[in-house]
Order: structure tokens, then sequence, then C-alpha cells
């Protein structure tokens, strides 16, 4: 199976604050919000992400793993 979704990578914290969504211009909204806000975060350019997995529980480890899906961080 594959789960497709958005990401814009936090540039300067942990993926965990990464900006996911199910579609591109969700992503893109959610983006633009967080950078019309301020804050201080800097955010990478919105990209296409695949997760390909056999399962449930797989999804789930692969998620709560080491490489967290291996997003990207840049």
């Amino acid at each position: 199976m594959k789960l497709v979704y958005w990401v814009a990578p936090c540039l300067d914290d942990s993926s965990a604050y990464n900006i996911r969504a199910k579609t591109r211009k969700e992503a893109k909204r959610l983006l633009a919000q967080h950078r019309s806000g301020g804050g201080g975060v800097t955010y990478g350019e919105v990209q296409r992400h695949e997760v390909h997995y056999k399962d449930g529980f797989d999804l789930v480890d692969q998620a709560l793993g080491d490489g967290n899906l291996y997003e990207p961080d840049y």
C-alpha cells in the first residue's frame, strides 16, 4: 500500500515540526499561514512524500521508528 501526503520541512528545528497535509493546496495554505504569522521558524518548499507499507502496524512502526518515514529535513 502507499500513503501520499505533502510536507514543508522545518529548516530550523526537528522534523517533528514539519507542516504535513493531505493535499498540496492545503500544505501551501498552512505554509503561507505560518509565514505570515512570523514566529521565526523557517520552512522549505512543499514537497510530495510517499510511504510504502504492508499494513497498519508497518505504517506505525515506520512512523515511530528511528527514520521517521525519512521525510526531507532540508
